[in-house]
């Protein structure tokens, strides 16, 4: 009988946590997710001006501009 409790106690006392570690990354990917959406919610519209302002600086920058002799 005692063999027998010890097997267990050695069974359950070395169970593999690698799927809880993986549930873990899983639920912090999901907040991270839903923290960007709050973001991109809330300042949408102000972030895209900004970068839609610096796309427009850029595009005339000398290292984008063809000079046709490619």
């Amino acid at each position: 009988m005692t063999q027998h409790l010890l097997c267990l106690k050695k069974r359950f006392a070395t169970r593999n946590d690698r799927g809880a570690a993986m549930t873990e990354y899983g639920l912090l990917l999901a907040f991270v997710a839903l923290g960007a959406t709050a973001i991109m919610a809330t300042f949408g519209e102000t972030l895209a001006e900004t970068f839609g302002f610096a796309a427009d600086i850029f595009s005339g920058s000398p290292a984008l501009v063809e000079d046709g002799s490619g």
